[in-house]
């Protein structure tokens, strides 16, 4: 039986061209400004946010014990 599964460095190519792809592209306007889709900085907080939580739920799990 073969399997039909992606190897793991293809799946990080993809991933990469799909963020890429969402990311779009710079803008260059006619005083020499460039402009950026930069929504980085929102899931920066997100991801702050998120390892937060994950900490205290860690944290109260070993208190517990």
């Amino acid at each position: 039986m073969i399997k039909n599964e992606v190897p793991k460095n293809h799946r990080w190519f993809f991933f990469l061209i799909l963020a890429k792809a969402f990311i779009g592209k710079p803008v260059v306007d006619s005083n020499g400004m460039i402009h950026e889709p930069f929504f980085l900085i929102p899931i920066g907080y997100l991801f702050l946010v998120s390892g937060v939580i994950g900490l205290l739920i860690v944290w109260t799990k070993k208190m517990k014990k």
